[in-house]
């Protein structure tokens, strides 16, 4: 012990010699060597009367070195010759390097009682122990895969349904309903509904095992529905290229004009697919390659695709085969892309059997005919792929002659609608443009586009203010207002009081109510329907316009009177099953979870694609109910009127 603490002291002396060396004094002042030097000596401790000098060897008194020892080092190095590096084995210690301690060799310390030695542990001791501190069982979960659902296009202004959206629904359950929701229906209600279903960001309470994500359901459904620019808009949030339906970004992207980033997303589709080898032939094309882009056409025709306007667009292409310009239909995202490349001339047979995607592209596209854009834009409109603004814009840009108003009567088709909508615009005086409106919409309801061509018509309905002059188009222009939105206004057509004929009088109370329900109002509409109830006995085209009055201010919760009641439990109209493929009892219990996802998708289901207008009047009270009681009761009034409107009218009004 002692030998090993004077070596300590000999290091210390060292580089208190190296200092001297320095000629310092360990002030940092050089020191005069004319000056005697007395080499310092250790402090002396002598003991005290409150403190008594400790025992001589402790810590509080150590022993001095005795006369063996010293605590200067010899001039000769311990180990080796002078100028060799010291040799730590030997005990030397290199004044270069930071001294370190070896404790391999010190006993650690222990618990046990002083004086007492551990036992040795055996080897099943040692076994057992090392049992004991291996790590427990980890269990190991898929956590399936990465779902972006949370990704939207929409805030609370635009339209969005919430991020809880799917509150406690599970993942099976929104992914099944999802797939089975109709999309680009007959319903501008249901259209603009299923809409804001796709672009709102949320996700389920789990996350989905194996399969496709709900991003990737999304943007499949979107671009059935045609949504080709709210897809573009969806896939550019997500932040990545690499997620969605690969055939639905494809698809979104060539119809976007996007063709690069269209080629690009191919090599996430299956090579072996049909359309995906149709996609394949497409860029191999714009990129030069003639013959690659004949030997995929050639593998999709083996593998069954049958597309003739696509292997007549590749022939003419790749081959510089003659076009025959009738081949030219029932266009896909592929062929559109095809055939404006080839600058193929297109006509209306474009869209016979075209995905509904296409005739969006053809409606924005400007530079496409005015007949088959008319055509195009009138019907993507009418399954919700663009906006009724949208149709009404392209509508007034087709510039008519006189010798056309003058044929109005005998006008068909798209052409013909916005030869009606322009006519209407363009008539003065309020008893001809309110004369005008109603023939725009018999127009309209003719061909079952009554809901989408109220919208177009709306502004002038508006402005017709109502008269006694006017009443006896009340009907029309007030079934415009409702349709668009406008069910305030109908209030001041009511003021017209005995002007009216009492059954449309009657009719107008109750629609009112309707279209803005309120205590008051449910109130006052009360005798008026129950008065539709008792006439409708002899009505059936009333019978079927009051069982949805009667049903759907039931299912908001207002008190209707007991004709009414009594027509919803014994009318023929009523009785047998709702149509839709839901339980009702199943959106009933999604509604009174307040499970809100859920229950539009059930919603929608239930009414079918079809839309109000051909549902059955149970499946529609049962969309009603169950809309309002999660909050929606904007969107059930919605779905009432336009099941109510699409009823047959009573022969006078009605």
């Amino acid at each position: 012990m002692r030998s090993f603490r004077n070596r300590l002291l000999a290091a210390g002396a060292a580089a208190a010699l190296a200092g001297a060396a320095a000629a310092q004094d360990g002030s940092g002042i050089p020191r005069d060597p004319s000056q005697t030097y007395t080499a310092p000596t250790a402090p002396t401790r002598g003991g005290s009367i409150a403190v008594p000098l400790p025992p001589s060897g402790t810590i509080g008194n150590p022993t001095g070195p005795d006369s063996a020892d010293t605590i200067l080092p010899s001039d000769t190095p311990v180990a080796g010759q002078p100028g060799d590096f010291a040799n730590p084995s030997d005990g030397a210690v290199d004044p270069s390097q930071p001294s370190i301690l070896d404790t391999s060799r010190e006993a650690a310390p222990t618990d046990l009682p002083y004086g007492e030695v551990a036992t040795p542990l055996s080897r099943r001791q040692l076994e057992e122990q090392n049992h004991d501190m291996m790590p427990t069982t980890v269990e190991v979960e898929d956590l399936g895969t990465v779902d972006p659902s949370e990704k939207g296009t929409l805030d609370e202004a635009e339209g969005s349904l919430g991020g809880d959206l799917w509150g406690e629904s599970d993942y099976p359950t929104i992914a099944e309903l999802l797939e089975e929701m109709p999309v680009a229906t007959a319903s501008p209600a249901m259209n603009g509904l299923v809409r804001r279903v796709l672009l709102t960001g949320a996700k389920p309470k789990d996350a989905n095992k194996s399969g496709a994500t709900l991003f990737d359901i999304r943007t499949t459904r979107l671009a059935e529905a045609g949504l080709i620019t709210d897809l573009v808009q969806l896939l550019d949030a997500s932040g990545s290229a690499k997620i969605g339906d690969p055939a639905a970004r494809s698809s979104a992207l060539l119809l976007a004009g996007r063709e690069t980033e269209a080629c690009g997303a191919s090599d996430d589709t299956d090579a072996g697919d049909g359309p995906a080898l149709q996609l394949r032939a497409f860029c191999r094309l714009v990129a030069g390659d003639a013959a690659a882009a004949s030997l995929s056409a050639d593998l999709a025709r083996v593998k069954g695709v049958d597309d003739p306007a696509f292997f007549a667009l590749i022939a003419h292409l790749a081959d510089g085969a003659p076009l025959d310009p009738a081949a030219v239909k029932a266009l896909t995202p592929v062929t559109l892309a095809l055939a404006r490349k080839a600058k193929a001339p297109l006509t209306e047979a474009a869209l016979d059997g075209a995905a509904l995607g296409v005739a969006a592209a053809l409606a924005t596209d400007k530079a496409t005919p005015s007949a088959l854009r008319l055509a195009a834009a009138e019907r993507a409109a009418a399954e919700g792929a663009i906006d009724a603004a949208a149709l009404l814009d392209i509508f007034q840009a087709v510039k008519f002659k006189a010798a056309d108003f003058a044929a109005l009567a005998k006008a068909t088709g798209a052409q013909g609608g916005a030869l009606q909508v322009q006519n209407v615009i363009r008539t003065e005086g309020l008893e001809p443009r309110a004369k005008a409106i109603g023939a725009a919409l018999a127009f309209a309801e003719s061909r079952g586009l009554a809901a989408l061509y109220s919208n177009l018509l709306a502004r002038a309905a508006w402005e017709t203010p109502p008269s006694a002059a006017l009443a006896a188009y009340a009907d029309d222009v007030t079934r415009v207002l409702l349709a668009s939105g406008r069910g305030d206004r109908v209030a001041d057509w009511l003021n017209l009081g005995n002007a009216l004929a009492g059954a449309l009088r009657d009719e107008l109370t109750v629609r009112l109510a309707l279209a803005i329900p309120s205590r008051d109002r449910a109130a006052a509409a009360a005798e008026p329907l129950a008065r539709l109830a008792r006439a409708s006995g002899g009505d059936e085209a009333l019978a079927a316009r009051t069982l949805i009055y009667a049903g759907a201010l039931d299912a908001l919760g207002y008190d209707i009177p007991a004709e009414a009641q009594s027509l919803l439990q014994s009318s023929p109209l009523i009785a047998g099953p709702a149509a839709g493929g839901v339980e009702t009892a199943e959106l009933v219990d999604a509604a009174q979870a307040k499970r809100k996802g859920e229950t539009i998708l059930r919603a929608l289901i239930l009414i079918g694609r079809g839309g109000p207008a051909q549902a059955h009047p149970t499946a529609v009270i049962e969309a009603v109910g169950a809309l309002s009681g999660v909050g929606l009761a904007n969107e059930a009034v919605a779905l009432a009127l336009e099941a109510a409107l699409a009823r047959p009218r009573t022969a006078g009004g009605g």
